[in-house]
């Protein structure tokens, strides 16, 4: 796609309208905490708009800065949340 820039700066498309920043998702086993952390940075970095995991209970204390507990049910919970 071709695009212009606007003297603010935005782009946009031949037809004029404003061009929006690419939306991705990132999915995976929480395990590979670090592995998120990086691809967030990575793809923050290039312009886009990242979604992604909200809990790690595998690296609860590393992610959230305390070692936040989870129940069996909860866990059940999420695990069906992601099927």
């Amino acid at each position: 796609m071709n695009t212009t820039e606007t003297q603010s700066g935005s782009s946009l498309d031949p037809l004029g309208s404003a061009v929006r920043p690419r939306i991705v998702c990132l999915c995976g086993s929480t395990r590979f905490f670090q592995a998120f952390m990086d691809a967030n940075y990575q793809e923050t970095m290039s312009g886009r708009i990242v979604l992604s995991v909200g809990f790690y209970p595998h690296a609860a204390e590393q992610a959230h800065g305390q070692n936040i507990g989870i129940t069996p049910e909860d866990k059940a919970r999420l695990d069906d949340l992601h099927k």
